[in-house]
């Protein structure tokens, strides 16, 4: 099955609601899915997030009023394949909005779904699938970096990087959410109209690491090669010694670029 869908209505936003101190706004969003339908679009996001969390189970640490974190709800018509790239879609709409007037902060997106600077991580999404019977629910997490901090980034082990670092504005986290969810919006409905082909240009673009040698981890061992693009349904194309690998969305990765590639160490 796929989850393009021929639809010509645009994908939106509810009006976001804000939390002044949450554990994780995935969670309640979840919390609140268990209780009753929500609208598609709904958006909840939190002042101070206390137990944020990103893939595989680890901490996302952010600084309360001012680092980004909110969530929001997905709903498809059916369960398929195509479903593991529209968290790339959701990245490629975050680095829209960095590339953006006012704060034109060239990044790139580290497969499946990082965004990534030349200083380091920015940000990171988070998606879950809820159990339904007719339709796929998707609770989509996004968390980006605003204040300036020398913390390492517990997700990946690497450096990360905040708008602070590249911009003098300060804009608020309501006014940053408001600018940053048209992007995202957009990039949903390319996605929803006409599947990862819609973006697949742009994410073999914009892809982190490409051409270099990497190592990565999955759940059944690991795998060395040199990373050169991407498969046609969004995998990541590894040439290791024994041919070349295909890495799916649902490997459950952890990688990281050689220190030989000059972007980046063995962590």
């Amino acid at each position: 099955m796929d989850l393009r869908r021929d639809r010509q209505d645009a994908f939106a936003f509810a009006n976001p609601e804000w939390l002044d101190t949450i554990d994780s706004t995935n969670d309640e969003l979840k919390r609140r899915l268990a209780l009753s339908p929500l609208e598609r679009g709904t958006v909840l996001a939190a002042r101070q997030q206390t137990r944020g969390r990103g893939r595989m189970g680890n901490a996302w640490h952010s600084t309360p009023n001012r680092d980004l974190a909110f969530s929001f709800l997905w709903e498809g018509d059916s369960p398929g394949e195509s479903a593991g790239t529209l968290p790339m879609a959701c990245a490629l709409g975050v680095i829209d909005f960095l590339a953006s007037p006012g704060l034109e902060i060239a990044s790139l997106c580290r497969w499946p779904n990082d965004v990534m600077t030349a200083r380091g991580k920015m940000a990171g999404i988070l998606t879950e699938s809820i159990p339904a019977e007719t339709s796929l629910l998707l609770v989509i997490g996004v968390g980006l970096n605003v204040s300036r901090d020398n913390r390492r980034d517990l997700l990946a082990g690497v450096a990360t990087a905040s708008i602070e670092d590249f911009s003098a504005e300060r804009p608020g986290q309501e006014e940053l959410l408001k600018r940053l969810l048209p992007f995202l919006a957009a990039r949903i409905t390319a996605w929803e109209r006409k599947g990862y082909p819609a973006m697949a240009g742009d994410f073999g673009a914009l892809l982190w690491g490409k051409g270099t040698e990497a190592r990565i981890r999955t759940g059944s061992g690991s795998l060395s090669g040199r990373i050169t693009g991407l498969g046609p349904g969004g995998e990541l194309l590894l040439a290791t010694n024994g041919g070349m690998v295909a890495i799916t969305s649902a490997s459950g990765i952890d990688w990281r670029i050689s220190r030989s590639a000059g972007t980046g160490a063995w962590e």
